[in-house]
């Protein structure tokens, strides 16, 4: 059975402290806290800020390579059979965050590169929902091509991993 914690311990547990220190300055992320307390370092933060960057970056990464496997534009007859684009990562603003510490380039980078994946998602659909309405005759799928979003978002996202490390 683990000891039971005093109120004076739990007060000065690091994160308790860290969360009332964030609460008086009134800031949202703790992880903005320009200083040191109790233990944690600027660096470690700014460590875990690369880290979610990179992590962010390779998922993305993975999307974009399955998605140009798929190839929707070549094989737009079986478009409406293909999964809907989950391309920018649900957590985009809360990763946005981070890159602001590495350098104002990333930052730079990775907005436009989540724009361009934004640009991809809007064609992916169009297309899905295309390829039934050509069927009848009323969709032209040649103005629709998520290809050069895809290629534009995967060199700015080598170029954030080169910043990165």
């Amino acid at each position: 059975m683990p000891p039971r914690r005093s109120m004076v311990n739990l007060l000065e547990s690091p994160s308790l402290r860290l969360s009332m220190t964030a609460r008086t300055l009134g800031r949202r992320n703790w992880w903005t806290i320009p200083f040191r307390v109790r233990g944690i370092e600027v660096e470690e933060l700014q460590g875990l800020g690369q880290s979610i960057v990179r992590t962010t970056v390779d998922s993305v990464v993975r999307s974009i390579a399955e998605w140009k496997t798929l190839n929707i534009k070549a094989n737009f007859a079986i478009a409406e059979t293909f999964p809907l684009p989950k391309l920018v990562p649900e957590n985009a603003q809360i990763v946005m965050e981070h890159p602001r510490r590495i350098s104002e380039r990333c930052t730079a980078l990775l907005t436009g590169a989540f724009d361009d994946l934004r640009a991809a998602e809007n064609q992916i659909t169009i297309l899905r929902a295309g390829a039934n309405a050509r069927r009848t005759g009323f969709f032209d799928p040649g103005g629709y091509d998520p290809g050069p979003f895809l290629a534009s978002a995967f060199s700015k996202l080598q170029e954030v991993r080169e910043l990165d490390s």
